[in-house]
């Protein structure tokens, strides 16, 4: 059993080591929220352009921190730190679009639930009921005058409570998404929604290595924007870099190595690190190594480390030339 454990840390570790991101400063709210907290009021617009407002394909996305109904709290870094693709979904329970989508998202979930991380935000409704206004058309808007009927939320523990019928599917209009998918709630001032939005139902694929989008959707898989595609490509392209030696003309020998000492031959360029890390992440060894045809290393590991999985990752200014897996007899 400890062998599988180390095993499978080693192949989590192998994908995310190489893959994690810096996203930029936090947009979301710093701790979970009072039920007696105000909520503003979302800005209204005729004009709002779900395909082109928030953040475009290419575009480094902020970190935000947003908590479920039951206080915990899910972090945007913390996500894309797994080296998995980020899925951000929107949710309003009084838009239609996004009560018809939810069997899409179900479905995406089921088939890439293990390879991509799901999120959805609740944010604030689409379609208040009288005499709220909608935030889309700035007048009273309502679809579904016989099925849902919520006033927008001016309280915290409001929005928990729509969120919670959400959840529940207290209308019994539509299949609710995947229990298993974690769903966060939209902060006091509507900071996902402002920024990310303002929309009811859009969506998000963040590339974990590097933090931008990678697709957008207007709507949520709204053909032909479809997510699956998107999907697909992404995590073919996140194996390809995350295969284990990034440049092919480095290698690293002997592999296994019986005392801790390899070497590196094939540096073209004047490398400036090379980091030792064991399974867990924690970095155990460092070095500088200048180019050369063989350039020998003796890894020195710390007091209580020995054999094992290690990976390395050689670095020049420019960023990793090379990484992958050692082994420690």
């Amino acid at each position: 059993m400890k062998k599988l454990f180390t095993l499978t840390s080693a192949i989590l570790f192998s994908i995310a080591l190489f893959s994690q991101a810096t996203l930029a400063p936090t947009i979301g709210v710093s701790v979970l929220p009072p039920d007696n907290s105000s909520v503003c009021t979302p800005a209204c617009s005729g004009s709002y352009n779900f395909d082109t407002d928030g953040y475009l394909v290419g575009t480094l996305i902020p970190d935000f921190t947003l908590y479920t109904i039951s206080g915990t709290p899910y972090n945007a870094q913390t996500l894309i730190n797994t080296g998995k693709p980020l899925c951000i979904v929107a949710g309003s329970y009084t838009c239609p679009v996004w009560r018809g989508k939810t069997d899409s998202l179900n479905m995406l979930f089921s088939k890439y639930g293990s390879k991509v991380n799901f999120l959805v935000v609740y944010v604030c409704e689409a379609h208040p009921k009288s005499p709220d206004v909608s935030p889309y058309s700035c007048n009273v808007w309502d679809p579904n005058p016989n099925t849902i009927k919520y006033l927008q939320e001016t309280t915290y523990g409001q929005r928990k409570a729509t969120a919670t019928d959400m959840v529940n599917n207290t209308c019994a209009c539509y299949t609710p998404a995947n229990p298993s998918i974690p769903m966060v709630i939209d902060g006091p001032c509507n900071e996902f929604w402002t920024h990310f939005g303002p929309a009811p139902n859009n969506a998000y694929l963040i590339n974990p290595a590097d933090g931008k989008v990678y697709c957008k959707h207007g709507w949520f898989d709204k053909a032909p924007n479809e997510m699956a595609p998107c999907i697909d490509q992404l995590l073919a392209v996140l194996t390809s870099v995350n295969e284990p030696n990034v440049s092919s003309t480095i290698s690293v020998y002997p592999n296994p190595s019986a005392d801790g000492r390899f070497t590196v031959s094939g540096l073209r360029s004047a490398v400036s690190g090379l980091e030792i890390y064991n399974v867990f992440g924690e970095k155990v060894f460092a070095s500088t190594i200048q180019p050369s045809n063989n350039s020998t290393i003796q890894v020195s590991l710390p007091s209580g480390t020995g054999h094992g999985i290690y990976f390395y990752k050689l670095s020049d200014e420019n960023g990793t030339v090379s990484s992958g897996k050692i082994i420690i007899e």
